[in-house]
């Protein structure tokens, strides 16, 4: 069962004071998606995990914090037109602009940066915007690839966890060729069976050029079990 909960926070860019949702608690039955999105009923609280400022706009997990400089990111042009970008689902902007406060502190290359991307194309998927879902993913693998040239890693305890996300970015957005290289990429590194196991599947599904949204259960050993989590990244 899900526990949403209701706080009164104060923003810390203007100091408005808004009612929040946020999640207490839920669990999972199932097995994620190959990109890492988790089952219901955990993946149906996606609404809570960013907030807004009804006031200035300020978009974070919880907007009772802010980095310093997030209200100069705030009150920026660019942030104001993603704030207001029409053809990009709202909850989808509500990521995104989130990923820009993450700029303030850690840069292009922050390690923070990739999940708020991600989870704003899965916005997009409910949302039923396939075109946005494409362009929030293409961001979400360019992040990865500035946070690897950087010496990061979004996946740091699984050597090919990387590439495996990165290759499920790519086929959904039906850069198959892509996607087909950064599974390769990842059988050069992976060394555990059941990430191999993904890997093949995503160079299999490249091959096809399937863009369709698979599970882990596709592979031996990938059935998820139910279990009490918190919250997710946030």
């Amino acid at each position: 069962m899900t526990l949403p909960f209701g706080s009164s926070d104060t923003c810390a860019v203007c100091g408005a004071v808004s009612e929040q949702t946020g999640v207490l608690s839920t669990n999972e039955f199932g097995a994620p998606d190959l990109d890492g999105r988790p089952p219901e009923m955990r993946r149906s609280t996606i609404n809570w995990w960013v907030h807004r400022c009804p006031g200035c706009g300020y978009c974070a997990s919880s907007i009772d914090e802010a980095p310093a400089g997030a209200g100069d990111v705030v009150r920026s042009a660019a942030y104001r037109q993603q704030l207001d970008d029409f053809l990009t689902p709202e909850l989808a902007r509500m990521f995104l602009c989130s990923s820009m406060i993450v700029k303030v502190s850690g840069g292009p290359a922050a390690p923070g940066l990739v999940a708020p991307l991600i989870c704003a194309a899965w916005a997009c998927d409910d949302a039923g915007d396939v075109d946005a879902a494409v362009r929030c993913r293409l961001r979400a693998a360019s992040a990865i690839d500035a946070l690897r040239s950087a010496g990061g890693s979004y996946m740091d305890d699984d050597p090919g966890g990387d590439d495996l996300t990165l290759a499920d970015l790519y086929r959904r957005s039906e850069r198959f060729e892509e996607a087909g290289a950064a599974a390769q990429a990842g059988l050069q590194r992976a060394a555990d069976p059941f990430l191999r196991q993904l890997l093949e599947l995503q160079l299999s599904l490249a091959g096809a050029r399937d863009a369709g949204r698979h599970t882990c259960d596709e592979v031996a050993g990938g059935a998820g079990e139910a279990g009490e989590e918190g919250t997710i990244w946030l």
